[in-house]
């Protein structure tokens, strides 16, 4: 089967494929290509370059991981040399299929979007970073994608990056409904003020409120944690936020701990 020594750098995942458990001298290439759709076995430089605690996980579990919380397609050509030593990670288009938990997309207006129906009743979409604050930093402000674009507030929240996810979790989230009133952050702002003012920090709260209900609940997957580091990313991508090492150590913390 195979494992592979996992390490999160700027919202990326560096992974490296070897073949037996604590071979931590061994690794092999290094990829951080998120849209290959197969996995390298290789042995042919020290993973330690880029990660020296870095996670293991089963092959199966890797891909799990990677695949987390993404409804496009992965069409990426096998790489060259590869041959038999791959393992599929290849990806259907769910684009218009039903919504399901961990799915991660624009809330509700642009390509991937969840805009369409949930798979359950019980599955909320969730602004992260929460829709006020992401209204606050473009109307109040005036930083962040969204500002001077003449968007509404409509159409902030249509554009804004959302998960679906359990309502018991959703309501435990750090800016959830009246929680973002609170003035129980570092400078005395409220959560809204804070997580609009400091992006990074803000969505550091917000995922790890949630991952942490989900870790204490028992229902911690690899599929979920690999949500929120897309989720991650794609703030990052889409300049919500800055990459830092507390969140690329957040997800590799509760990587550890999934199951």
């Amino acid at each position: 089967m195979g494992h592979v020594a996992v390490a999160i750098k700027d919202a990326m995942v560096f992974y490296s494929h070897y073949s037996k458990i604590g071979q931590v001298n061994q690794y092999g290439n290094v990829s951080n290509n998120h849209d290959l759709n197969a996995l390298v076995i290789s042995n042919a430089q020290s993973f330690q370059v880029y990660a020296t605690n870095a996670v293991q996980l089963s092959s199966d579990n890797f891909i799990r991981f990677k695949n987390g919380g993404k409804r496009l397609p992965s069409s990426a050509m096998v790489p060259k040399g590869v041959g038999k030593k791959a393992k599929s990670r290849d990806r259907l288009d769910r684009t218009k299929d039903l919504v399901r938990e961990g799915d991660v997309g624009p809330y509700s207006t642009g390509h991937g979007s969840l805009k369409p129906n949930v798979a359950s009743a019980t599955l909320e979409r969730d602004h992260l970073s929460s829709d006020g604050a992401l209204k606050y930093r473009a109307n109040v402000l005036n930083t962040g994608p969204f500002s001077g674009m003449g968007y509404s507030d409509g159409q902030i929240k249509a554009r804004g990056i959302a998960m679906a996810i359990e309502h018991d979790i959703h309501v435990t989230g750090y800016s959830h409904g009246s929680k973002q009133k609170k003035t129980d952050t570092p400078n005395g702002m409220t959560r809204l003020q804070y997580v609009a003012q400091f992006p990074s920090e803000g969505l550091y709260l917000e995922i790890d409120e949630e991952l942490a209900a989900y870790n204490g609940a028992g229902l911690l997957t690899y599929e979920l944690v690999g949500s929120y580091r897309y989720l991650y990313r794609m703030s990052v991508k889409n300049n919500h936020v800055a990459a830092t090492d507390d969140l690329d150590s957040l997800i590799e913390a509760y990587l550890r701990v999934a199951a």
